[in-house]
């Protein structure tokens, strides 16, 4: 990973720049409310809300063009193995290809709307909106699991990483569900507004909104602590081997801080 993309849904823009901060670039503009993006080696794809519609950016050739338009009213979006698939404010999971062609219906499950999405090689996890539970698709025969029910609060956050499966509920929780585990553990709470989360197989980052910090937990020891204060509403989050990056809703700017290490799990 060479750069971070983020869409400015103020100005309909798609854009990127170098993990450094340079390089800014506008990759696509005059989108309609531009709301998630994905990566893959080839493009950028991502979700415009007021449209339906999922467009895809290449990234040797510089050419944006239109996938497909959504069912229902798209939210998260993700790629894997040549396929996109997103949740709808309807209660659909939707998926096509990456290269363009017919929406298909993975998932209906009226009054839910699955938001943020993930994956790992083998499933597709999804946390609902309205009901916070927890599901899982198997991408192989499309069978489905709810992995945990939403007693806790709403859905905001998820994220398949190497140490499970991490979610951020908006009522001020962070739950993991370990590799293999038959419950979630409750990481966190009373935080304010939790949303972006990302994990590793030490740590689990999160974005608490309401106070404008970057927060961390060990995994190991259970240590939490604060990466950064000062942030205008983040939300979305990224990551690669060594940082982690956001976005601060406010403001539109895009951040960056080094992640926590090992061996002493000082951050």
């Amino acid at each position: 990973m060479t750069h971070v993309y983020w869409v400015n849904n103020a100005d309909g823009t798609v854009r990127m720049a170098q993990l450094d901060g340079g390089g800014e670039a506008v990759l696509a503009n005059n989108q309609s409310l531009p709301g998630d993006l994905c990566v893959d080696s080839s493009n950028v794809y991502w979700i415009n809300h007021a449209s339906g519609e999922i467009h895809a950016y290449t990234l040797d050739g510089g050419a944006t063009r239109l996938l497909a338009v959504s069912i229902g009213t798209p939210w998260n979006i993700v790629v894997h193995s040549g396929s996109l698939y997103w949740g709808t404010e309807s209660g659909t999971l939707e998926t096509v290809s990456s290269q363009g062609g017919q929406v298909t219906i993975v998932r209906n499950i009226p009054g839910s709307s699955p938001g943020g999405l993930s994956t790992d090689d083998n499933y597709l996890y999804s946390v609902d909106r309205n009901t916070g539970d927890i599901d899982r698709v198997n991408f192989a025969d499309g069978g489905a699991t709810t992995l945990a029910s939403g007693s806790w609060g709403t859905g905001g956050y998820i994220n398949a990483a190497s140490g499970g499966v991490f979610w951020s509920y908006s009522q001020g929780y962070i739950f993991w569900l370990p590799a293999g585990a038959p419950s979630p553990i409750l990481i966190s709470e009373g935080e304010q507004y939790p949303q972006g989360v990302v994990a590793d197989s030490n740590f689990v980052y999160w974005a608490d909104y309401d106070t404008g910090q970057i927060r961390a937990v060990s995994l190991a020891t259970r240590e939490e602590f604060v990466i950064y204060s000062g942030g205008d509403h983040p939300n979305r989050m990224a990551q690669t081997p060594t940082s982690i990056y956001w976005e601060d809703q406010g403001n539109g700017d895009i951040m960056a801080a080094p992640k926590c290490h090992l061996p002493d799990g000082g951050c």
